[in-house]
């Protein structure tokens, strides 16, 4: 049996863990049945997650060829992945075992800290959570870059218990419409398997020295006194949360706030009026918001002065502007530029088809005239060219009429073909019929 699965046991039992309360039933369940237990709870048939900034953004390479663990995007937007299981040690990121380290992480941030190409930071999340021990540190390191260079959390799809806690510390919380975060708690898990050895015929012996020193073993039920002292333990914990959390949220979530909303979890706009999230969006847009020339060269507020999303303003600070006006501005812009876009593109085929249909040799071809603007992309100089050469109509039939239509006369360079293969003539025979 691997040491590795009774070390990863020893992680997840009997310690305080800040883990979305189905994730850890679902990590139980997986890890009983190889530790020589019996499932308690049945596995979903979900597949492994993958990367969601994966596709987006360039690779960064260490100088010993190994990932950097963060992708660059945009102008200077680094994107760094934070998904699965988080544990406090261990070089996991992105591994496929589906856990990732706060000791990785805190290395990463680290790095886009040190690197001079990184303006802007993306912490790109879906976790459940995880270890208790590290979340707090990695948090507080996410805020002293967030003072430096601009971060935003990026919710897509889970940001649950301490992967909502580091979110929590980047200036900003973005998530997808589908997104989920919340379950802000504490959690416990003690395995009594006294009945389990009973019924195997085993009856363990312990002997220890030092009060306390056997509390919590899974030999044997939870003593009511030990019961208390753990539930003080996940009071405290749980208090340092909320905290925590308050803090970096400022006035949109007070700690009372935190408390009222409990361990549950919020999925989309939801999340974003009960103060969890900012706003709803996609990763693209927000690389490119913190593209913009205009965004701030550095981070939003530190704890105990961090801005509502209402209040905040963009980069440069002095600009005066809301979080929710350059929003509606930038949205308002796009749209602008796209409706600009379009007329401009009626406007010059509308151009083009009047042309066609107004010049000189259009005149007595009336019908060819239309087939070429119509089903055709060919210029109007082309189409004039072609007209030209073309025999009036009622002279012949249009199969005959289009028969030298070749390619070349289309001003497309190949090589002229045989007039039964030219696919212009066929379609506007096929459209107007042979006389």
């Amino acid at each position: 049996m691997s040491e590795g699965l009774f070390r990863i046991a020893d992680l997840a039992f009997n310690r305080p863990l800040l883990i979305e309360h189905e994730a850890a039933a679902i990590a139980a369940s997986v890890l009983l049945p190889r530790i020589g237990a019996e499932t308690i709870v049945d596995l979903p048939a979900d597949p492994q997650s993958v990367e969601a900034s994966a596709f987006v953004g360039t690779p960064v390479y260490r100088a010993d060829g190994r990932f950097a663990g963060y992708r660059m995007a945009g102008d200077g937007v680094a994107i760094v992945p934070m998904r699965g299981k988080l544990v406090n040690r261990g070089a996991y990121i992105g591994a496929s075992s589906g856990l990732t380290s706060y000791e990785g992480m805190q290395a990463v941030f680290n790095a886009v800290r040190n690197d001079n190409q990184v303006r802007a930071v993306v912490i790109d999340e879906d976790s459940p959570g995880g270890q208790a021990s590290g979340a707090f540190e990695t948090a507080d390191l996410v805020r002293q870059l967030n003072a430096e260079k601009p971060v935003v959390s990026f919710v897509n799809s889970l940001a649950c218990s301490a992967a909502y806690l580091i979110g929590a510390a980047a200036g900003e919380i973005v998530l997808t419409p589908t997104a989920s975060v919340g379950s802000i708690g504490v959690i416990f898990i003690h395995l009594d398997r006294s009945g389990e050895m009973a019924k195997a015929g085993v009856r363990p012996t312990i002997v220890h020295a030092g009060a306390g020193k056997p509390d919590g073993n899974p030999f044997e039920p939870l003593p009511e006194a030990v019961r208390a002292d753990v539930q003080r333990e996940v009071d405290g914990l749980y208090a340092e949360f909320v905290s925590a959390v308050a803090s970096y949220r400022g006035s949109r979530l007070t700690e009372d706030r935190v408390r009222a909303l409990g361990a549950r979890v919020y999925r989309g706009r939801a999340a974003v009026e009960a103060g969890l999230a900012d706003r709803v969006a996609t990763l693209d847009d927000v690389v490119a918001q913190l593209s913009s020339p205009n965004r701030r060269p550095g981070g939003s507020q530190q704890k105990g002065s961090r801005m509502s999303a209402t209040e905040k303003t963009e980069p440069g600070g002095d600009a005066g502007i809301s979080q929710a006006e350059h929003n509606t501005a930038v949205t308002a812009a796009r749209q602008e530029g796209q409706q600009a876009g379009l007329a401009e593109g009626r406007a010059q085929e509308k151009t083009r088809l009047k042309a066609i249909m107004t010049c000189d040799a259009a005149k007595p071809r009336q019908a060819a005239a239309l087939a070429l603007a119509l089903e055709t992309d060919v210029s109007a100089e082309q189409a004039a060219s072609v007209l030209a050469a073309t025999p009036e109509a009622g002279k012949s039939g249009l199969g005959q009429l289009m028969a030298g239509v070749t390619e070349a006369d289309l001003g497309t360079g190949a090589a002229p073909q045989k007039p039964e293969t030219n696919a212009l003539a066929a379609r506007m025979a096929k459209r107007f019929g042979k006389n």
